[in-house]
């Protein structure tokens, strides 16, 4: 009995330690360059974080040099510009 219960804590174990990693691989990944358009999911600090069109989350640091039309919503669509992680310019999508 006792080693039954063991080999069911430590299945549920396995499976629970293999969701919080696919779920931390579909999370912000590396610093990223180039143009990124998607939806704001959540603003941490300066940090927007951008789900694309493919599901891939991307962070983007806002500074004061980012250029800007005006702040961005968690929901709303934007496109930014971004070098090593940095948002160079960032727009929302109408």
């Amino acid at each position: 009995m006792v080693k039954a219960i063991g080999i069911m804590f430590f299945s549920a174990l396995l499976a629970f330690s293999t969701l919080c990693y696919a779920e931390q691989s579909k999370q912000a990944s590396a610093p990223v360059s180039g143009t990124i358009k998607g939806e704001v999911t959540r603003i941490e600090g300066l940090t927007y974080v951008v789900k694309d069109a493919t599901g891939k989350e991307v962070s983007l640091l806002v500074t004061e040099d980012t250029k800007m039309d005006g702040p961005a919503n968690v929901g709303e669509k934007i496109e930014a510009q971004a070098k090593d992680g940095k948002a160079k310019s960032l727009k929302v999508q109408k």
